[in-house]
């Protein structure tokens, strides 16, 4: 009988973000497959979470969408540096959509802030101090 040993992994040194090694590959989920582009979707997400923190499921989807065409958007640009042959409207068309899916975040993320003060309020702060503080002369 053999002593229950641990497998040696090698641990990359560019991409840290792997799994404990004591996880079996195959009792993960398949939402957690440890590959390079599995790792960079989540590395974009996690980004993405924490700059439009939000708590409702449909922003959350909005947060997946935005990654997942950041990814594709990155290996069709890949593509394109290796020189292979792409559809150029192709980037355009993700990029367009991401431009969009990432306004209407900022816009449901603004909705709970308050508006930021009008030029007039704002000149009309700095008056009312002018006045607070008499004649200077």
């Amino acid at each position: 009988m053999q002593p229950n040993r641990k497998k040696i992994v090698r641990v990359s040194m560019i991409n840290r973000e792997r799994a404990p090694e004591d996880t079996p590959q195959g009792t993960r989920p398949r939402s957690e497959i440890d590959t390079p582009i599995a790792r960079r979707f989540r590395s974009i997400l996690r980004n993405l979470e924490a700059e439009y923190e939000t708590e409702m499921e449909t922003d959350r989807a909005l947060i997946r969408q935005a990654a997942t065409l950041t990814l594709l958007a990155e290996q069709l640009q890949a593509q394109l540096v290796r020189g292979e042959p792409i559809v150029p409207d192709t980037i355009s068309k993700l990029t367009g959509q991401l431009r969009r899916v990432l306004a209407e975040l900022r816009q449901r993320t603004a909705e709970g802030e308050p508006a930021p003060p009008s030029l007039h309020d704002h000149l009309g702060i700095h008056d009312a101090d002018d006045d607070a503080g008499g004649d200077e002369d």
